[in-house]
């Protein structure tokens, strides 16, 4: 079974295209963007080649897919920024090769056939008059075909220098990649929208560095899991792009909330129908068992792809973890940590902004030893609890600091903003 593609665009922009598994790009209307490589042997095709692996840039919406050929690798990245998605091809290998980027339906409007002819204009590529990529540097040859078995065979028999004007539904652009040297080329994310000039985007750190800032709004945490840490990071991304989507689910407008989005989350319940809005306001993991709520952290993290996609989408995945960083328990508590997994344990957390109905509250677990000192601010009008680590220990105090002991009756106290001079209790037990 395939690997659920990975979505790439920008924040406020009504449109994004999919990367699959063999880092093809397939956008809404019906074009697609694939990628082969010329090598000293033969033609690959990433889509039917078994040594292909992929990975995201940084925890961000930036794919890539890395292709064994003689010598080393062809990495192919794909990320959006702007109206355009950017594709780059590098040569990490001792001997040059030829990259072909193929469009099939490149000059598609809705269901509409292609139509007119296929050139280049300087560094453009041109189907139907319309800029369907641009290049840095010319491609050295492009050729035109009504299917891709047709495509492939005319691609592996060589292509003279040139232009096809012979209109097809598939056509290949061949540029020449130096060893160790990289091309890049920009597609439109629209189909009648035009590619911004690929010399002049962002480039790789530029983009994973402005989805850090997108990152550093809202709920964040840091868990101490570098597994978990890392699908965190990605999966906000993706809920960043899917919850502005038009008409979003349900569950991702209760992910936005969840996650301190407010301005998407609103942007996203005005969209919603009632049965929709409905769906929205349940918390099914609100009233789950500890060991449900492990169970399905585990569950998803052991299902999401190399690129941190899941099959249903980023919301399960981000609802879950929530519910284990702070809940609202049926007793009128936040449950702070009501699943505690064994692989934190030892481990660093920092949790910012967590939304709750009195404010944000942040909290953070500090070991000493065995055991963990939670500190926190912010919980006014609270009444909190961590059931995962000492399901006895409670406090309304809104700062302070607890040395809790794990599945101990008593936690030993440590210091509170409002306990200055007193006994330094750092919580409250009753019963």
């Amino acid at each position: 079974m395939s690997e659920p593609p990975c979505r790439v665009g920008t924040v406020g922009t009504p449109s994004a295209a999919e990367v699959d598994s063999a880092g093809r790009l397939l956008f809404p209307e019906g074009r697609c963007v694939e990628w082969w490589i010329g090598a000293d042997d033969r033609w690959r095709y990433p889509g039917r080649e078994v040594a292909v692996r992929q990975h995201l840039e940084g925890n961000a919406p930036v794919v890539v897919t890395a292709m064994r050929v003689p010598g080393g690798d062809a990495v192919h990245t794909a990320y959006a920024t702007g109206s355009s998605v950017v594709i780059e091809i590098h040569n990490d290998s001792p001997t040059p090769f030829l990259a072909a980027l193929v469009l099939s339906g490149a000059g598609v409007t809705g269901n509409n056939p292609v139509t007119g002819s296929v050139g280049v204009d300087d560094t453009n590529l041109l189907v139907g008059g319309a800029v369907a990529a641009r290049f840095a540097h010319a491609p050295s040859a492009v050729t035109t075909a009504d299917s891709l078995d047709a495509l492939r065979a005319d691609v592996a028999a060589g292509v003279a220098p040139g232009v096809s004007s012979e209109v097809g539904n598939h056509v290949a652009a061949l540029v020449p990649v130096a060893h160790r040297a990289r091309v890049r080329v920009t597609v439109p994310l629209e189909a009648e929208g035009t590619p911004t000039d690929p010399r002049h985007v962002d480039d790789v750190g530029a983009v994973v560095r402005g989805w850090e800032r997108q990152r550093s709004t809202g709920l964040r945490a840091d868990i101490p899991d570098p597994t978990v840490a890392a699908l965190t990071h990605a999966a906000r991304c993706d809920l960043l792009l899917s919850g502005t989507m038009p008409r979003p689910a349900p569950e991702l407008v209760a992910a936005l909330e969840d996650w301190g989005h407010d301005d998407e989350a609103m942007t996203g319940w005005a969209q919603l129908g009632f049965r929709g809005r409905g769906r929205a306001r349940r918390r099914p993991w609100n009233d789950a068992t500890p060991e449900a709520l492990a169970a399905e952290l585990h569950r998803l993290t052991g299902e999401a792809s190399p690129v941190a996609t899941w099959s249903e989408g980023p919301a399960p995945f981000l609802l879950v973890v929530r519910a284990i960083l702070g809940r609202e328990a049926r007793d009128g508590s936040l449950e702070l940590l009501a699943a505690f997994p064994p692989s934190w344990a030892g481990g660093d957390l920092d949790v910012h902004d967590l939304p709750t109905r009195s404010g944000p509250l942040s909290y953070a677990l500090r070991w000493h030893g065995e055991n963990p000192a939670l500190l926190w601010e912010g919980a006014d009008g609270l009444r909190l609890r961590v059931p995962g680590i000492d399901p006895t220990w409670e406090t309304t105090e809104p700062n302070g600091e607890a040395l809790l002991v794990m599945g101990a009756e008593h936690p030993i106290r440590l210091w509170s903003a409002d306990a200055q001079g007193g006994d330094g209790a750092g919580g409250e037990r009753h019963g």
